[in-house]
């Protein structure tokens, strides 16, 4: 099993598994804006597809974490962290996934009200879950959900800012309190990998890393345009506030040295 050198380690962030076991724990007591006693505003007659871009995005919240739970045992297999990080950090990882479960929760309630199904199929979850679950690769798995996560940004505050439904708007805005925190929790796990290669191979990520992206981008906006239009985003708008946030993830992964404390 490849371990990284320490001259690799010195270019990656710590591990950090008390800063974040904390910071969930700490945010599992936050105090939710959310008044369900708010009558939702949309409706299957006049919002239908508008509700179904929802509910797919209700499904992609909602998992077990059971395949994340297992590349996380290899991750904290293959470099070098005493016995005390490995168990605080997954601990930590088990409370990110409550935290998307809550996610998932939320919408579903909401749908609830509205009267629409929690479907159970999705083409582009299943695709999104097959990339997941055939590679068990942490890397792998932190660099597609860190993309997926970026597009679910762009698509919760298009929804926060349309103006449809008040209580739909406080539901997004909540996702996204939590979410900007989950985008550097996977940024800070590919650091890892990303400077455990060499100068050449760095550069070979970075591309892939770029390419996947674009394919993840171009998918989201054919399947959830009419959600982000919702928001005032043409596609050349979204397109551009896509790149700008892979940009500066781009940065945090490849700056040496620790990435700077969110806590």
């Amino acid at each position: 099993m490849r371990r990284l050198t320490r001259k690799a380690r010195c270019g990656c962030s710590a591990l950090r598994s008390d800063a974040w076991l904390n910071h969930f724990h700490k945010n599992r007591k936050r105090r939710s804006k959310i008044d369900w006693e708010r009558e939702p505003k949309l409706t299957l007659e006049n919002h239908g597809r508008l509700i179904r871009s929802i509910q797919a995005w209700q499904l992609g919240e909602t998992s077990d974490g059971a395949h994340l739970l297992k590349a996380t045992r290899g991750f904290l297999a293959r470099f070098r962290h005493s016995a005390r990080d490995r168990e605080r950090y997954f601990e930590a990882v088990k409370l990110f996934i409550k935290e998307e479960q809550k996610h998932g929760e939320n919408l579903g309630r909401y749908l609830d009200q509205v009267g629409a199904k929690r479907i159970r199929f999705d083409l582009g979850d299943t695709g999104f879950r097959m990339v997941r679950y055939l590679f068990h690769h942490m890397e792998i798995w932190s660099v597609s959900v860190l993309m997926v996560e970026t597009t679910a940004q762009i698509y919760y505050k298009a929804l926060r800012d349309s103006g449809r439904c008040e209580l739909l708007s406080e539901i997004c805005a909540d996702i996204l309190v939590d979410e900007a925190h989950h985008l550097r929790f996977q940024i800070e796990r590919i650091r890892f990998y990303y400077f455990g290669r060499g100068v050449i191979a760095r550069r070979v990520a970075a591309l892939l890393y770029r390419s996947f992206y674009a394919v993840i981008v171009g998918a989201v906006w054919v399947a959830h345009h009419r959600a982000f239009r919702e928001g005032g985003l043409t596609f050349v708008k979204f397109w551009r506030v896509a790149w700008r946030k892979f940009l500066v993830h781009r940065r945090r992964i490849e700056e040496p040295g620790v990435v700077a404390e969110v806590f």
